[in-house]
């Protein structure tokens, strides 16, 4: 983009209107000083980085705000145009063209989401179906999540699966520092595969409030879609409070599931990947009493009940949890299957 001497900088019009832009016969309009100085402001606002390093998702959040309070075609592209001109990147006016007719095609309800997903499909999948239904959606991977936190977003749409990695749900560690930046918004996770108490513990305790199957989106889409932009949630979408949850699985009311497994992963993989006795896994025993420990201390997993061990004379009720306890909670946290 070329920096005119002037005050005023060109870029590429669009079409207005629901239509997809066209570049035949391209025609020119002008944004001012006052556009550029209201982007910067709006991401100082939001602490997003700074325009030449921020990307088009960025600019996507800062263009569905101006929407948001009333913004013409005309003023989004203009937004725009200021971004093009103030990037390090090379400005594509094609797909900024296209950024603007997506932003104008918001429904009147003006429903917005932060999807999180860490398996492209399963995001992308989201954004499209929401996207078509008339929703404001970004798509982005939990680590970078953070840098997308705005007040603009209505819902986090959180699907924490992903089949790389010895923790299937890895992703769940950036929830809570997601929900914190927007307690505006609403956390709703897709699920894939049966419910699991242990890890709606964890989805729990990172700040998820909803919960919906994959296979119930995908059955009944509709049904979903309606859901988000009424904001009603069935009471059978709602997760349990991480207090409720410990009450019912019989844990201590009090705990903490992503300090555990801090510690668990600083453990050599077997121990929980292969399904061999402790005897066969060649750890030392204090390794494993380290860890059952901590399983009661941090995790709050309770020790069995003395009245397994009244009757023995030989052997008394263990301190803390039985390790094949320890290491089932584990697997379950990650959704994690045996390889031997």
């Amino acid at each position: 983009m070329h920096r005119q001497s002037s005050d005023q900088q060109e870029l590429t019009a669009f079409v207005p209107g629901g239509a997809k832009p066209s570049y035949t016969g391209k025609r020119h309009f002008t944004y001012t000083d006052e556009d550029s100085l209201a982007l910067t402001q709006w991401c100082q606002e939001q602490s997003f980085p700074p325009i030449d390093a921020m990307d088009d998702r960025h600019l996507y959040c800062y263009l569905v705000s101006r929407r948001g309070q009333g913004s013409s075609i005309q003023q989004l592209q203009n937004a725009a145009s200021a971004y093009a001109a103030a990037s390090s990147l090379s400005a594509d006016e094609e797909h900024l063209a296209e950024l603007v007719d997506q932003v104008m095609r918001i429904g009147n309800e003006f429903v917005s989401i932060l999807i999180v997903s860490d398996d492209s499909l399963i995001g992308t999948g989201l954004e499209k179906v929401l996207t078509e239904a008339g929703f404001a959606c970004a798509v982005v991977q939990s680590e970078a999540a953070h840098s997308y936190a705005s007040s603009i977003w209505d819902y986090i749409l959180i699907s924490s699966f992903t089949p790389a990695g010895m923790d299937r749900h890895a992703s769940l560690d950036h929830v809570p520092k997601l929900v914190a930046a927007m307690p505006q918004a609403s956390t709703v996770s897709i699920r894939l595969g049966p419910s699991n108490p242990v890890l709606n513990l964890r989805q729990a305790e990172a700040g998820i409030q909803f919960q919906f199957s994959y296979e119930d989106v995908v059955r009944d889409l509709a049904r979903f879609i309606d859901n988000l932009r009424s904001g009603s949630m069935k009471p059978e979408h709602q997760l349990p409070t991480p207090l409720a949850i410990r009450q019912s699985q019989g844990l201590r009311l009090t705990g903490s599931i992503v300090e555990f497994l801090e510690v668990a992963r600083t453990l050599p993989p077997e121990i929980w990947t292969s399904n061999r006795t402790q005897r066969d896994l060649s750890i030392k025993r204090s390794v494993i009493s380290n860890i059952r420990r901590t399983a009661w201390e941090v995790a709050g997993i309770p020790a069995p009940e003395y009245a397994r061990f009244a009757s023995s004379a030989a052997r008394s009720a263990p301190e803390y949890p039985e390790w094949s306890t320890v290491r089932k909670f584990v697997r379950e946290c990650w959704q994690l299957i045996e390889t031997d």
